[in-house]
């Protein structure tokens, strides 16, 4: 009961309310979702077949990522999500969409939250435009995106999908 009170009193706060704001005010102007080729019989086929691939960067490599990304005034993590929107936007039929991304977010509903274990992960729909020349650009303005989206990270991306079909 406490904890539902807690809850309660956590979406009055002014925090939460003002990422209901942000994310109400923006909610109709977010693009879907990336529109990705399928082969022709995907519809039909059963059984589907996936091949994972991967590479291991060397902590020498990563470092100079790293060293890159900090030129430009992003993160490393930053970055790679930028690489990882630009190979879906090579793909995609539109080069503006949006892509959910994880977050930990850890809500203060309770005194004693700090010593609670489990899995605070949140969405966050992120708006991608790769419609940008050069690739510097698209990275610092994702970069951008994403800091003002986590600031408002109160109100998670499931309630945002939840608002966009009830606008709908």
């Amino acid at each position: 009961r406490d904890v539902v009170m807690e809850q309660v009193a956590y979406r009055e706060s002014e925090a939460w309310k003002r990422s209901e704001r942000y994310w109400k005010g923006r909610a109709l102007s977010l693009p879907p979702g990336p529109d990705l080729p399928l082969a022709p019989d995907a519809a039909e086929r059963t059984g589907q077949r996936f091949r994972r691939r991967g590479t291991i960067v060397s902590a020498e490599g990563a470092q100079a990522l790293r060293r890159q990304a900090q030129t430009r005034g992003l993160t490393l993590p930053t970055l790679l999500a930028a690489v990882y929107a630009d190979v879906l936007a090579r793909w995609s039929r539109h080069q503006h969409f949006c892509i959910t991304v994880t977050s930990f977010n850890r809500p203060d509903l309770h005194p004693a939250m700090a010593q609670v274990l489990g899995d605070y992960t949140s969405t966050i729909l992120l708006e991608v435009d790769a419609r940008a020349d050069r690739f510097a650009d698209r990275a610092t303005k994702l970069a951008r995106q994403l800091a003002d989206d986590v600031e408002h990270s109160e109100y998670s991306g499931i309630q945002v999908m939840r608002e966009i079909a009830r606008q709908t």
